[in-house]
Formats: structure tokens, C-alpha cells, sequence
């Protein structure tokens, strides 16, 4: 069973298996270089957990957790 970017604890590293966001919110991660096979890992957590910062092909990006939801990792 998947679960999802938004679950995963800090400094934890994961694999993307798919996106299910609505068509926008997926072509927008994918500009951001979040496609399936990419290898991500939490740097950072906010305060109050939102947004969330991970790492990926050298670069930090921040999203926000409820965008987090729609990428599935295993």
C-alpha cells in the first residue's frame, strides 16, 4: 500500500511511485521535476508542518502538505 509524501518524518527518504493530483496540480509538480522514480527526502518542517521542505535532484523545494497528499512514495 502507498503512502503519501505528506506522511513521511523528517530527514526520512522515499521514492515517487505516482501523482493523482488533478491534471494543473500534476503538470505544475512535474515543471518541479516531481515525476515518478524521483528520490525525495524531508529537510525541513514548519512550525506548524506546513509547507513542507524536500529535497530532490540537488535542489530544495517547499509545497504545501496538502499538496504533499497527492504524491504517492513508497
Amino acid at each position: 500500500m502507498s503512502k503519501a509524501l505528506s506522511d513521511l518524518k523528517l530527514g526520512e527518504k522515499a521514492t515517487i511511485t505516482s501523482i493523482t493530483a488533478p491534471l494543473p496540480i500534476k503538470q505544475r509538480f512535474m515543471d518541479m521535476g516531481l515525476v515518478k522514480g524521483s528520490q525525495v527526502a524531508i529537510e525541513k518542517l514548519a512550525p506548524l508542518g506546513n509547507p513542507i521542505q524536500i529535497s530532490l535532484k540537488g535542489y530544495s523545494l517547499c509545497i504545501r502538505k496538502e499538496d504533499a497528499k497527492y504524491i504517492l512514495i513508497a
